[in-house]
């Protein structure tokens, strides 16, 4: 009995397809970069130029890191990964496309520059590609 209740719990993990899988992915790596960008320390909730040599990392820009990646991890354990990659995606597409009309000033509370921006779009791309697929 304990075996086939392990072979079907392996058997819908490997059956959770690839929205999990790239939810799951897309949440460890912006885990990873909220962790990063913590530890390397941000100073103020304000984005100034990198006069430390480090890129200029602004604390809400950190705390958006961490909270996508706490959403992205949540979808996938409760089995929503599909919907949810499909929402933050739009929002992602919105915020690349809307903040890359902003970026003139200094200092900003979200660390608004170019590869920044590709970081939006790309995210959007790969989440609303996986969200819209039927698996």
């Amino acid at each position: 009995m304990h075996q086939r209740l392990t072979a079907r719990r392996e058997q819908t993990a490997l059956c959770a397809g690839p929205n999990a899988a790239i939810a799951l992915a897309v949440g460890l790596a912006y885990g990873l970069a909220g962790v990063v960008a913590t530890a390397v320390g941000m100073g103020s909730v304000l984005a100034t130029s990198g006069e430390t040599g480090h890129p200029a990392v602004a604390g809400a820009s950190t705390a958006g890191y961490l909270t996508i990646s706490l959403i992205l991890l949540a979808a996938v354990a409760t089995g929503r990964a599909r919907s949810t990659n499909s929402l933050l995606g739009g929002a992602y597409l919105a915020a690349g496309v809307a903040l890359a009309l902003f970026t003139d000033g200094d200092p900003q509370l979200l660390t608004l520059n170019h590869p920044g921006h590709v970081m939006h779009l790309c995210t959007a791309a790969l989440l609303v590609g996986f969200g819209r697929t039927q698996h």
